[in-house]
């Protein structure tokens, strides 16, 4: 039976007493992570890796020439394309990919890498002519040099290639990382790929959590000292998800090849929780998610009612009569505002920032440019259908003032003070400044503002 499959029946096995997420990538999206997740384990970053998936392979074309993310992409200059996958001359199971011919490619591109963090690319691959048919295992678009170990053996032979991340450069700017197969000379001969793997190198094998111990497992082969200083720990609950704690550890053990780290159980509160494990291993700078869930703890739950807010152009405080148990986040929150006698219209919260001890939270939004007549500006705050108001007034050249010293100022300043003058007309120019910004020149020809 292939090697991935054994692993997913494991999966499904540990399934039945908890729930499986992944190590963590960079990236907007963040880590996939599962309700009451416990466990995580070095995940493989490269899509459908043995062929037996079912998923055909994906069409080189001009708009994903540099965007071969999620499949195989086959490359080929043949009619028709020799890079395909087959029922035939697999390592394990049925399936394998082959290229054959001159120019022929097998890609795929990875996002969201650390980093920082090293990484560990294999592949099992035979060549049936080593001489004729000259092919290499191809890594770019990471941050060095392109990296090629030539596909040589007659027999199946796990080939690998060893970097670390630090993003593509110059022209390849904002490309993800590339592997391959690819074909530079030849057109006698297959060469057969199978069980492909790219993982972050790292010591660990496994993470896992319940509420008051951690527990590392490391690899067999591992020999270092195992110490829970190797960690930056944090964490965070369902009921404050912007507020992230670190996470104290009060004593460790090791037994075998795991550590286990104790830390104070995370107390109950009011409404069940998720709390969301941050660890961190230092020495690969590998961050790993864990997640496990805190039962109810009986107790009533704590609303909060909105009593007031106070508003300046910018920035507008909602003060609450006590600490929820759910502390709010934006969507809570609808923010709007009229001028003069104008009608209230939406305005986007740009930052929010909830304080629990002093039971207000803080928003902010674009602020109101002057005119030559002053504005009276009513702000309007929503929160559980509950709406308070409040009201500042604006007035022409009320807004930020910037200084510029053609002798003493430099543009590298950030203008806010005499002390910090920027120096030239060309960057007053580049500020994207309101009417009500005002400019305080020091009286010298400076050049023309525009």
């Amino acid at each position: 039976m292939k090697g991935k499959m054994v692993k997913r029946l494991l999966a499904v096995g540990l399934s039945i007493a908890m729930a499986v997420t992944t190590f963590q990538t960079v990236g907007t999206s963040g880590p996939g992570i599962v309700q009451a997740a416990s466990t995580v384990t070095n995940e493989n970053l490269l899509k459908n890796p043995t062929f037996e998936e079912g998923v055909d392979l994906g069409t080189h074309s001009d708009s994903n020439q540099n965007n071969k993310v999620g499949n195989w992409f086959a490359y080929s200059t043949q009619n028709p394309g020799t890079v395909k996958k087959v029922q035939e001359n697999a390592h394990n199971g049925e399936w394998s990919a082959t290229v054959a011919k001159q120019n022929d490619a097998l890609e795929q591109d990875v996002p969201d890498l650390q980093k920082g963090a090293t990484y560990k690319l294999s592949v099992w691959a035979k060549n049936t002519n080593p001489s004729g048919l000259k092919t290499w295992l191809c890594l770019k678009w990471y941050g060095g040099s392109e990296k090629k170990v030539a596909i040589d053996s007659s027999e199946y032979k796990q080939y690998e290639i060893e970097f670390t991340y630090t993003g593509a450069t110059g022209t390849d700017a904002g490309k993800n990382t590339r592997v391959a197969i690819w074909v530079e000379r030849g057109n006698s001969g297959n060469v057969y790929v199978d069980d492909w793997s790219l993982q972050i190198s790292s010591d660990l094998k496994s993470l896992s959590v319940e509420n008051g111990a951690l527990k590392a497992e490391y690899n067999a082969d591992y020999q270092g000292e195992m110490k829970s200083s190797d960690f930056d720990i944090s964490y965070t609950s369902s009921l404050e998800p912007e507020v992230a704690k670190k996470l104290d550890i009060t004593s460790e053990t090791v037994n075998g090849k795991t550590l286990t780290m104790n830390f104070a159980e995370i107390a109950k509160q009011p409404m069940k929780q998720t709390i969301t494990v941050t660890a961190t291993y230092k020495p690969s700078k590998q961050p790993m998610v864990v997640d496990f869930d805190v039962d109810a703890s009986g107790e009533e739950l704590v609303e909060a009612n909105l009593t007031g807010i106070t508003a300046e152009n910018g920035s507008v405080t909602a003060n609450l009569d006590k600490v929820p148990t759910v502390a709010p986040v934006k969507d809570d929150f609808t923010l709007e505002y009229k001028v003069n006698d104008g009608a209230f219209e939406k305005a986007a919260i740009k930052e929010f920032t909830y304080n629990k001890d002093s039971k207000n939270v803080v928003m902010t939004f674009d602020k109101i440019s002057g005119a030559v007549d002053p504005k009276d500006v009513t702000v309007k705050v929503t929160y559980k259908d509950v709406a308070k108001t409040a009201e500042f007034r604006v007035e022409l050249g009320s807004g930020v003032k910037y200084y510029v010293d053609a002798t003493n100022g430099k543009d590298s300043n950030n203008g806010t003070s005499p002390e910090t003058a920027w120096q030239t007309i060309d960057r007053v120019n580049q500020e994207n400044s309101s009417r009500e910004t005002r400019f305080c020149l020091k009286q010298e020809r400076l050049g023309q503002v525009h």
